[in-house]
């Protein structure tokens, strides 16, 4: 997975919110709406302090089920970007 990808993707998620389709650990495909929009994130929520980044995984605000989730970056098969003019499409690792 190449450090612009994840630049790119890291840059679109504090302002938008953003669809990624991922295989999870059991094989299973998901597709998360999600952000790291403060403005979408529930007070009782906000992170607390500063986390270590973990270059292999990204945390996220899960819209659906209301809570902190994370994927691995080498599991990513495509993350789109909707509601912008044309829809953004990022190809990861997984994509077939």
């Amino acid at each position: 997975m190449s450090s612009e990808f994840r630049k790119e993707v890291k840059d679109w998620l504090p302002d938008h919110n953003v669809r990624v389709t991922f295989i999870k650990k059991n094989g299973e495909k998901r597709v998360m709406e999600c952000t790291t929009d403060p403005a979408a994130i529930p007070e009782e929520h906000q992170p607390k302090g500063v986390k270590e980044d973990n270059p292999e995984t990204q945390s996220v605000w899960d819209l659906e089920k209301k809570a902190w989730r994370s994927f691995r970056w080498d599991s990513v098969v495509q993350v789109t970007v909707p509601f912008t003019p044309t829809e953004i499409l990022f190809k990861g690792p997984k994509y077939e």
